[in-house]
C-alpha cells in the first residue's frame, strides 16, 4: 500500500486475478476422425459396403489395443446403428463387436447382435455356440439345447457340444441324438419314404446340406442325419 493511501485510509484496489487457462481441446485420434466421417457418410447412403471392411476393423482394433475398449465398442455400436446398411456388409463388424463384449464379460449386451448373426452362414456356428453357452449358464436349458443342436447341425464335431447336448437331454429325460449317416439327396420326402428315418425337425443347414434330428426306426433312437444338397449328391456317392 502506498504512503498517501495509508495516510488517507484508502485501500488499494484488489489486483485482478488472471483468467484460468482454457482446458486443452481434446483432438480425436486419426481413427476417430475416420470413423466419424464414415458414420456421417453411411447416414447419407454413401460407402455402405465399407462398414465391415478390413480397414474399419483395423481402426476399431487400434482403439481397442490402445486401451480405449469402451470407446471402440461405442464406435462399433454407432456404425451398426445406421439404418438400411446391408446385413452382409455389417456382419464382420458385428462379429467383432460380439467377441469384444464376450472378452469383457458383457455377453448379455451382445445377444441382439448374436441373434442377427445366426442368419449369416459365415458366423452362425459361433453365434449359436455363444447363445447356447449364455443360456446354459443362466439355467435356460431348453434354449441352450436348441442352440447347441444348431451347432451340431453345422459341425457335428464342434468341441464339447455333443457332451453338453447329451447332458442337457438327459436332464430333460431325452436321449441325445448320435451322429447318423450322410444321405446323398436333398429330398426330404424321399428319406421319409425310406421308412428307416423319420425326420423330427431341422437342426441346422450349411454349405453342403441340411442336418435333421431324426428317429432311426431300426436302432430305435434319435440320430442326426445330414442330407446333402442335390448338386453334391453325385460327389458323395463317388
Amino acid at each position: 500500500m502506498g504512503f498517501w493511501s495509508r495516510l488517507l485510509g484508502k485501500k488499494e484496489p484488489t489486483p485482478l486475478t488472471a483468467a484460468p487457462k482454457p482446458e486443452p481441446v481434446h483432438l480425436a485420434s486419426e481413427e476417430e476422425v475416420f470413423l466419424s466421417t464414415l458414420v456421417a457418410d453411411l447416414a447419407e447412403g454413401k460407402r455402405r459396403s465399407e462398414s465391415g471392411s478390413p480397414d474399419v476393423l483395423k481402426r476399431v482394433d487400434t482403439l481397442w489395443s490402445s486401451g480405449h475398449e469402451r470407446l471402440a465398442i461405442e464406435w462399433m455400436e454407432k456404425l451398426l446403428s445406421v439404418p438400411e446398411v446391408p446385413e452382409d456388409a455389417t456382419a464382420p463388424l458385428r462379429a467383432l463387436l460380439v467377441e469384444r463384449y464376450e472378452q469383457r464379460g458383457e455377453l448379455d449386451t451382445a445377444i441382439p447382435h448374436l441373434e442377427r448373426l445366426c442368419t449369416e452362414d459365415a458366423y452362425a456356428l459361433r453365434a449359436h455356440y455363444l447363445l447356447a453357452e449364455h443360456a446354459r449358464k443362466r439355467g435356460d436349458h431348453e434354449r441352450a439345447l436348441r442352440h447347441y443342436e444348431a451347432v451340431l447341425g453345422r459341425d457335428v464335431d464342434y468341441p464339447n457340444v455333443r457332451a453338453r447336448v447329451e447332458r442337457l437331454r438327459q436332464q430333460a429325460g431325452r436321449s441325445a441324438p448320435v451322429a447318423g449317416e450322410t444321405i446323398a439327396a436333398g429330398d426330404v420326402a424321399g428319406v421319409q419314404a425310406g421308412a428307416r428315418y423319420r425326420l423330427v425337425r431341422e437342426l441346422g443347414r450349411g454349405a453342403t446340406g441340411v442336418v435333421y434330428l431324426a428317429r432311426d426306426a431300426e436302432l430305435d433312437r434319435e440320430v442326426a442325419v445330414k442330407l446333402l444338397h442335390p448338386h453334391l449328391a453325385g460327389t458323395e456317392r463317388a
